[in-house]
């Protein structure tokens, strides 16, 4: 709505579907813990034409402000994966999240 404040937002792509990927989604510190996240992630769910792969790459685990979003994934059955991913542009590991939805 014009004049309010943005609370967060999220980069999807269908491009490639039946594989789909979260770029990144981002909620702003004044709105954590508010579920803002949790409703965006609802939201691109409901977006995904079954049967379906979404990925998305995040912060590895021994990045503590990372953890509430790699709690996020998990929460909606995203699993960790083993493949090697190069460390973010800011630094620290980043770590790749699968969900497979039949």
């Amino acid at each position: 709505m014009p004049g309010s404040r943005l609370l967060g937002g999220v980069l999807f792509s269908s491009a490639d579907a039946p594989s789909y990927k979260i770029g990144w989604l981002a909620v702003s510190s004044r709105a954590r813990n508010k579920g803002i996240a949790t409703e965006l992630l609802r939201h691109i769910l409901k977006l995904v034409d079954i049967p379906a792969e979404v990925s998305v790459i995040t912060f590895g685990d021994e990045i503590p402000n990372g953890r509430p979003a790699r709690k996020l994934y998990q929460k909606f059955g995203f699993v960790p994966q083993d493949e090697s991913i190069p460390n973010g542009s800011e630094g620290g590991s980043r770590q790749k999240f699968k969900l497979l939805i039949k």
